[in-house]
């Protein structure tokens, strides 16, 4: 019996380890160099040329705080009408059902008209010279953003199309046109 279960336990053990090597790295570096300006990232580099005074940086940081608080609540909200939709179909509520659905698709637009006023508030705080620079560095954004399928500082895999691109949050720049984004495969 003491020899079962001490070989059960050996194996067990044997069993846990991994031949994978563990991540040992720092992860605040990690999010230090995120952060940090990276002049190959187009829009790091796009925001450099853009020349902000600070009175812009400071209100840029502040829509972007507002967006994201809105962002936040709305997509809570959107995950909890979600469990309420899963539950009213296990119930085979089909009436209440509809009507979740109907409530998250408000959400989800109230999000998407929130995002646009975001970008439209950015652009209001831009000169003319500015909108100028910012819409001749467009084509070299709409590739650098969609084009990586891994991005190893994050270590994890961005949209290499534009398919719910809408959620990402790596993709909302000053609001591209429709027409100049790469197509939807």
């Amino acid at each position: 019996m003491f020899l079962t279960l001490t070989l059960i336990f050996v194996c067990g053990a044997l069993l846990a380890q991994t031949n994978a090597p563990k991540d040992r790295s720092n992860s605040r570096a990690q999010t230090e160099e995120i952060k940090s300006p990276n002049p190959e990232r187009p829009m790091q580099k796009c925001l450099e040329e853009l020349k902000l005074t600070d009175a812009q940086k400071k209100r840029f940081e502040e829509l972007k705080i507002n967006f994201e608080k809105t962002k936040n609540t709305t997509q809570a909200e959107i995950e909890n009408l979600r469990i309420d939709l899963q539950k009213a179909l296990k119930d085979e509520n089909y009436q209440r059902a509809k009507e979740l659905n109907k409530q998250i698709s408000a959400k989800r637009n109230a999000l998407a008209d929130a995002k646009v006023d975001f970008l439209a508030d950015r652009m209001k705080e831009l000169t003319a010279e500015q909108k100028a620079t910012l819409k001749k560095n467009m084509p070299q954004l709409q590739g650098g953003m969609h084009k990586q399928k891994f991005n190893k500082n994050a270590g994890e895999f961005r949209h290499q199309n534009m398919e719910n691109c809408n959620e990402c949050g790596e993709c909302e720049f000053f609001g591209m046109p429709e027409e100049k984004l790469p197509p939807k495969k």
